[in-house]
């Protein structure tokens, strides 16, 4: 008699940012990973009501005021490494996506832009006077 292969459980990717931000929000709602890496999980901070999944966050000691957060297979990953990671395990649909890809699997590069993000981010919060979170 033979035995099955074990199935392939796919654990959610969970990406969680900062909806004041509009520049935030709108690349986090365009981000596509990889059918075969698993279904994505887009959590507004500020909106969302997974208190365990905030106070694992807070537990590992990220701020979401300096960087998205993602968590995959397990291990969370911040700022510019949750953006490097994102595009290492991206979708190249759709025209942000494969520009994602192109520019953020490079880790240099990650490390380059990423001050620049973070500074419109604050710069975009400052303008429509919304609080850090």
């Amino acid at each position: 008699m033979s035995t099955l292969p074990e199935p392939v459980v796919l654990v959610p990717v969970v990406l969680v940012y900062d909806g004041a931000c509009p520049f935030c929000a709108a690349a986090a709602q365009t981000v596509r990973i990889r059918k075969a890496v698993g279904a994505l999980r887009i959590i507004n901070a500020r909106e969302t009501d997974d208190a365990p999944l905030l106070a694992d966050i807070r537990a590992h000691k990220l701020d979401l005021n300096t960087g998205i957060v993602v968590k995959f297979e397990g291990r969370f990953w911040h700022g510019v490494d949750a953006l490097h990671l994102l595009a290492m395990i991206g979708s190249e649909h759709g025209w942000l996506n494969r520009l994602n890809v192109a520019l953020f699997r490079h880790r240099r590069l990650a490390v380059i832009a990423y001050p620049l993000m973070k500074t419109v981010r604050n710069l975009s919060l400052f303008i429509l006077r919304r609080p850090q979170i």
